[in-house]
């Protein structure tokens, strides 16, 4: 029986053995596609590179080897004479090989791949990267900032975007700046020079308006055709700062632009080096495409151009962005050949046709003289609800240059064309309402609404009440738990308070005509929020003259099952006499209505009254959160009630006991 069923397991053993030889005996698909058919990503840092051949191939190779070669970014078929393959297996009907992403100083990430036999013959003269890049990503979460379509462009700083309700800004450097200089870096095992000083000023740019909690995206000028391995080292030195080390700002979307005379190849070459260079550090990154301002006709011709450029480089999901004209009024008719505001509907049906159609669409560089401060409000308006009515999913202020095209006064406060923009979103007074209307002949109550974010106010209380809270932010232990500085002269840093015996955080701050200067914390989700009541700061003011100053607790979120923007403030009067006080914040509704899976942003800012550009102190101590008290639960409650029964009856029982021996007892004595 033994000698048997030893016999029936060698069979078994070597029936298995030969099914692993299938594969490599298989015929191959008549049928088949000739070439690689795609580069994936797969764990412990390898790819994946599936080959497949037609029958009649195969057939004309069968004795002969496959050969992988590698082309790096810029380089040409041409190119691989006498370069040695990267691997090598025998030819079948379908091939797979398995190599490292990184091996001897070289990452793959960014290469493209063909296949030849060993006798020279291409399978295929297309060559294909990776698909899936998104797989590396560190940041997995949704599209990681939704607010609304407001952005704000200024390059003197987009902290004023923010006050107004501003969600979007972009930061713009050009490609020739950033390779001017003698500062060198290794890419791919070769050196490569770049501007050092150009990528610290754009550090502290995109640091900065990272700090605001506005949505950040990265522009790339392309005023230069610079060498395509060159730029991927940009590209590469870019991600690491900016979609990894969030310390040094947090950028999730890049923004291509060619300049006039760039060809649509070159940029789609650079759009898709961009593309795998963020998402595999952002799943859910963005690429736009910017023309600048164009005529209609090139602007449609270009990016048609474009589209079958990344078609052909397997791009799924693009962006086309758009500077209109803004020379007359967005309700009147411009110039036969130009993209005007009003040819944006017709622009945008234009794109959406194309091959490759964009899958989002923006808006940038609007900005109207403020001749007549009415009809700058009224253009304002217009032109914004006129492009998100079109489908724009960020639409741009361009809020810097003349004084004259500005949203703000020569002293700091806002201009009519100000108030409404900070209102865009949200629902335009009666007042502005009426005048926007009249002074574009009725046509603006036409357009759909734009309403895309609600303000929450809430009650806030100076003063402890007693209640238990716990810690959400403690600095005690030297960590500013991600806090930055709003109009701040120096970061926030973690330090001794002589009156409280242990590290709390504190910055100097700069009084601005708008006020709203303080610290600010990007928080990845609002997990910590829920079932919140009430948010407690303890903090103090120094060095202000003026007797009394206004805190605010600002957060924004996003809306549960959409894509609503919520803000929220609650204000308290504190006294500014260097003593530490409790300012509460009522935060339930905020709470209970935002996405807790989502990023939400914190800011804490005092209005001083201080004269402008007075330095001054904020300190803060812990950061206090109070939830209800957590319920038993009626298994608990259920379980606690046993208990309690079991015990009293054993109590009872006992006594019972004891009470019959003392009866018996009694009797025996008499």
């Amino acid at each position: 029986m033994k000698t048997r069923m030893t016999k029936l397991i060698c069979i078994l053993l070597c029936l298995l053995f030969c099914l692993t030889l299938l594969p490599a005996c298989r015929r191959a698909d008549p049928l088949a596609q000739n070439g690689i058919r795609e580069v994936s990503l797969i764990k412990k840092g390898k790819m994946d590179i599936l080959v497949t051949m037609n029958a009649s191939t195969l057939e004309a190779h069968k004795k002969q080897t496959v050969c992988l070669y590698e082309l790096f970014p810029g380089e040409k078929l041409s190119d691989l004479a006498d370069r040695e393959p990267v691997a090598e297996k025998k030819a079948n009907g379908s091939v797979k090989f398995r190599i490292p992403v990184e091996e001897n100083g070289i990452n793959r990430l960014y290469s493209t791949f063909v296949v030849a036999f060993s006798d020279g013959t291409l399978l295929s003269e297309k060559a294909v990267g990776v698909k899936n890049p998104e797989f590396l990503a560190t940041v997995k979460d949704r599209f990681p900032w939704v607010g609304t379509q407001k952005g704000y462009l200024n390059k003197e700083g987009v902290e004023d975007g923010w006050h107004m309700g501003a969600t979007h800004t972009v930061v713009s450097v050009t490609l020739s700046d950033l390779l001017t200089g003698s500062d060198t870096l290794r890419f791919n095992d070769r050196q490569h020079s770049y501007s050092g000083a150009c990528l610290n000023d754009l550090i502290a740019r995109v640091s900065e308006a990272t700090r605001t909690g506005m949505q950040t995206s990265l522009e790339l000028v392309l005023d230069a055709q610079a060498d395509l391995e060159t730029v991927t080292a940009l590209l590469e030195q870019m991600g690491d700062r900016f979609c990894e080390d969030a310390s040094q700002g947090f950028v999730s979307a890049y923004v291509i632009s060619p300049a006039e005379g760039a060809s649509a190849s070159y940029a789609a070459d650079v759009a898709q080096l961009a593309r795998l260079s963020l998402l595999s550090r952002v799943s859910q990154g963005r690429i736009y495409l910017h023309l600048g301002n164009r005529s209609y006709s090139d602007t449609v011709a270009y990016f048609s151009l474009l589209s079958e450029e990344l078609s052909h480089r397997g791009f799924s999901q693009w962006g086309a962005m758009i500077t209109p004209t803004c020379r007359t009024a967005p309700w009147e008719s411009g110039a036969e050949d130009e993209v005007s505001v009003d040819k944006l509907p017709t622009l945008f049906k234009a794109l959406n046709d194309l091959s490759l159609s964009p899958s989002y669409l923006a808006v940038s560089g609007l900005s109207y003289s403020a001749a007549d401060e009415d009809l700058q409000a009224a253009m304002v308006a217009y032109a914004y609800r006129l492009a998100v009515g079109a489908g724009a999913n960020e639409v741009y202020y361009e809020d810097g240059g003349e004084s004259a095209y500005r949203l703000f006064t020569e002293d700091g406060g806002l201009r009519r064309a100000g108030r409404v923009f900070a209102s865009m979103d949200l629902e335009l007074s009666s007042e502005d309402l009426a005048t926007v209307d009249a002074l574009s002949l009725g046509n603006y109550a036409k357009l759909s609404e734009t309403v895309s974010r609600r303000a929450l106010t809430g009650d806030a209380t100076l003063g402890s009440d007693g209640q238990k809270n716990t810690v959400l932010f403690d600095f005690s232990k030297n960590d500013t738990n991600g806090f930055s500085a709003v109009n701040g002269l120096s970061a926030p840093i973690c330090e001794a308070s002589a009156s409280m015996g242990y590290p709390v955080l504190y910055t100097w701050l700069k009084a601005t005509a708008q006020g709203g200067e303080g610290v600010r914390a990007i928080r990845p989700n609002g997990q910590e929020l829920e079932n919140a009541f009430s948010i407690s700061l303890r903090l103090l003011l120094q060095n202000l003259e003026t007797p009394t100053s206004k805190i605010t607790l600002r957060l924004d979120g996003v809306a549960k099952n959409s894509a609503e923007h919520i803000t929220f403030e609650a204000t308290v009067e504190m006294n500014n006499d260097a003593r530490w006080q409790t300012a509460i914040f009522y935060v339930g509704g905020f709470a209970s209505e935002i996405d807790l899976s989502q990023p939400y942003v914190m800011t804490v800012y005092a209005d001083t009254d201080a004269p402008e550009g007075t330095e001054y102190l904020m300190w803060l101590d812990t950061v206090e959160i109070r939830k209800p008290e957590k319920d038993m639960g009626p298994l608990m409650t259920l379980l606690i009630v046993l208990g309690a029964s079991v015990l009293g009856f054993g109590v009872i029982f006992l006594l019972y006991k004891l009470s019959s021996k003392k009866k018996r007892a009694a009797r025996y004595h008499r």
